[in-house]
């Protein structure tokens, strides 16, 4: 569904844009998870968004909420007490508490964030040689113009 896929990068986006705003997140890779012609660089942020409903209020809007996982990556040789990917997801942490997540999260194309909730707690998962923290927010949200 177009509507859905819109929506979801849509919030994608923000989340994007204001991980990408932080300072203590300066020089870190941040992408979503369907960029998969993108290589992956060690240590990055991956944001990868799924639709759990939509609500249509009137035409050309869409009230959804979607749930976003904000996963933290580090390379597990350089990172081998695992501080980096801890920093990361407090960063996303800190973000995601800040009284202002929805003010930063709102105005990236025509989305407008409305509230904001963690989905379950933090999992952590090492593989490969790569280490991952992974934090999922729900994000309720209106997008102008989904059609």
């Amino acid at each position: 569904m177009a509507i859905t896929a819109t929506i979801e990068r849509k919030t994608e986006d923000a989340w994007i844009q204001s991980l990408q705003a932080r300072d203590d997140l300066a020089g870190i890779t941040i992408r979503r998870a369907s960029d998969a012609d993108v290589e992956v660089v060690y240590p990055c942020i991956i944001v990868n968004g799924g639709t759990t409903g939509i609500s249509p209020l009137f035409q050309n809007t869409q009230v959804d909420a979607v749930l976003v996982d904000l996963v933290a990556m580090t390379y597990i040789p350089d990172d081998r007490d695992a501080a980096i990917v801890d920093g990361l997801i407090g960063a996303i942490r800190d973000l995601f508490i800040s009284e202002t997540i929805l003010t930063e999260l709102s105005g990236v194309n025509n989305y407008t964030a409305r509230g904001v909730v963690q989905d379950g707690d933090t999992f952590s998962d090492d593989e490969r040689n790569i280490r991952r923290r992974t934090i999922t927010i729900k994000t309720i949200g209106v997008a102008q113009d989904a059609a």
